[in-house]
């Protein structure tokens, strides 16, 4: 073999990796940006179905009164906490985040238990109900991404 050949082999040799190597780093940046676009469109669905749905929890939620000779009665306790449970059996379940979950478990446990109690509503059964809905709104708006610290909350909440 002559220089010139042994220059042009190693020359092909030398162009054929870089182009291997240029091709599989460009398939990796391709499929690592489809990978991200996905995950963006499940984002913005799933905050999409959020929105619709939230709302509804929002305004149940908001009818809970706390206000000392205006708390809200046995008998709004009772249908507010069904009217809670069937949104969640809706599609809600499947939208909520894991702390959104739990924190609708807590408020749904407070709400029973504070409307099957046969003493008038007391003042440590509300407490729980209050603890409960703030936490539940809080996870909300987080799963929203409209974080707010637990020192910003509203005391109505």
């Amino acid at each position: 073999m002559t220089d010139e050949v042994v220059v042009a082999t190693i020359a092909g040799v030398v162009a054929l990796l870089v182009s291997l190597v240029s091709a599989w780093l460009t398939h990796l940046s391709t499929e690592r940006k489809l990978r991200l676009e996905i995950i963006e469109r499940r984002r913005d669905k799933l905050l999409d179905l959020r929105l619709e749905a939230y709302p509804q929890a929002f305004a149940l939620t908001g009818q809970l009164r706390f206000a000392k000779g205006k708390e809200s009665s046995r008998m709004e306790l009772k249908n507010i906490a069904e009217e809670l449970r069937a949104w969640w059996v809706g599609s809600a379940a499947a939208m909520l985040s894991g702390e959104s979950v739990k924190s609708y478990y807590r408020l749904s446990r407070a709400l029973q238990s504070a409307a099957i109690e046969t003493t008038p509503v007391e003042s440590t059964s509300l407490a729980a109900v209050f603890e409960a809905n703030r936490l539940f709104r809080v996870a909300l708006r987080a799963d929203l991404g409209l974080e707010q610290t637990l020192e910003g909350e509203d005391s109505d909440a």
